[in-house]
């Protein structure tokens, strides 16, 4: 539809232009064309902005756009250059000695060919393995950013995905509430003609309205609660104008049973999960810190040359230099206690967190398992409603059906409708919460 609207404007905008040209002069048929071309531009933008997204779309935007995730993948590039700046070497050190006062012959600054001059060049040499480990342990650093981004990753796609159930849902409940208003309204409008002529109580025609003013507070309280995720998957996603979403045959997803059992889901999750990824590269990093820093207790070495003019055995005299720490204390062993409990703090973290993903998994597929069984039972009732509901509207406008037995029935429509909605927006969140703690899309 909107295909041929854009279609219609430009076919119009070619007829336009030609009759204009034949008649204005060129100054104001370009000014017509700019008019044409800004409405063109203007209804394009439109089409696009009121365009249906789907949660696929929202995530590739959420990748795109979040700057959270900006601010995470910095990080990353973060790690890079240390991993760069731990491969550099020590500089070399040059120093020198120059004569100021020769008091055999009363001159200053004697460092021609019979003065007096020292030059020397040195360079720290790491032994014990030190640059290797700092290396290793700055890679380590590397992967724990990468996983960092993936963790958040994840839990923004999980609250992506919890606010776009959300506004699917209430959409729904809003397309019922409109459904209903309209035949209200209808029946209101025919009861207060025939309340003005005396056939109908006034009273009749309150209740009905009463009826339709509550429908319309529950419509409030939606749009405004919409509102609310609108926002969320704006600032999630990064889109500025407004959207729609695209329906989805969401019976199909919520209806669709979990067959894994929760030892092998607890598996896959071991496997995938990001922060247990996340802990187990913390304990690699953890064993390559302790062996950087038990490496810290090797002293290193001093290496270099010096150039002595007059002031050694012999004239022009070149010396190798060396030098090396004696080891008396261990000075870096503070270090290394401190590292060691780092790391058991990390593995009784992991155990903690197994113990943690293995109730949670239980929890979810439980809760799924509750939620569905409801749905089945609710499913062959919610039918009956709907099959009940035209021939109780037709028989109420027949009067064949009471006033008060019309409206009990309406609420009970009513909500029978929305918890339907609620226990299907249940499903569709508990089967993301349990793709989120598994990593993987087993709920889709």
């Amino acid at each position: 539809m909107r295909i041929n609207r854009i279609t219609f404007f430009i076919e119009f905008c070619k007829r336009s232009f030609s009759n204009l040209y034949r008649s204005f002069h060129v100054w104001n048929y370009i000014k017509i064309k700019l008019i044409f071309l800004f409405g063109f531009v203007y209804l394009s933008f439109n089409s696009l902005s009121q365009s249906a997204v789907s949660l696929a779309t929202l995530e590739n935007l959420l990748i795109q756009g979040n700057l959270k995730l900006l601010v995470e993948k910095y990080n990353i590039s973060i790690a890079e250059a240390e991993i760069i700046q731990a491969k550099i070497w020590s500089q070399p050190y040059v120093s020198g000695e120059l004569n100021f006062i020769n008091p055999e012959q009363n001159r200053f600054v004697d460092i021609g060919q019979s003065g007096q001059k020292v030059l020397a060049v040195e360079q720290l040499i790491f032994l014990g393995g030190k640059k290797k480990n700092e290396v290793e342990f700055a890679t380590n650093q590397k992967e724990l950013a990468i996983l960092h981004y993936e963790k958040l990753l994840r839990e923004l796609k999980f609250e992506l995905h919890v606010s776009y159930y959300e506004l699917f849902f209430n959409q729904k409940k809003l397309r019922n509430i409109e459904f209903q208003l309209k035949n209200i309204d209808s029946l209101i409008e025919s009861y207060r003609i025939q309340s003005t002529k005396g056939n109908i109580a006034l009273k009749d025609v309150v209740r009905l309205e009463s009826f339709a003013l509550s429908l319309k507070s529950e419509r409030s309280e939606i749009e405004k609660s919409n509102i609310e995720v609108i926002s969320d998957i704006k600032m999630l996603t990064g889109i500025a104008s407004d959207f729609t979403l695209e329906d989805v045959l969401i019976d199909n997803l919520v209806t669709k049973p979990i067959i894994d059992k929760k030892e092998s889901l607890f598996e896959i999750a071991k496997q995938n999960n990001v922060l247990y990824q996340l802990k187990q590269q913390e304990i690699i990093s953890g064993n390559n810190y302790i062996k950087w820093q038990k490496s810290m207790n090797i002293p290193d070495l001093t290496i270099g040359l010096s150039y002595d003019q007059r002031g050694g055995a012999f004239r022009n005299q070149t010396n190798l230099t060396f030098g090396i720490p004696i080891p008396l204390w261990n000075k870096n062993k503070g270090n290394i206690i401190s590292a060691q409990y780092m790391l058991e703090q990390t593995k009784t973290n992991i155990a903690e967190l197994e113990r943690e993903l293995f109730l949670q998994i239980d929890n979810e597929l439980s809760i799924l398992n509750l939620y569905q069984k409801q749905l089945n039972e609710l499913q062959g009732a919610n039918d009956n409603f709907k099959m009940v509901y035209n021939g109780m509207l037709e028989n109420f406008r027949k009067r064949n059906v009471s006033l008060i037995e019309f409206t009990d029935f309406m609420e009970s429509y009513n909500q029978s409708i929305l918890y339907v909605d609620e226990v299907k927006k249940q499903i569709a969140y508990h089967g993301s919460k349990l793709n989120h703690l598994i990593s993987q899309s087993i709920f889709k």
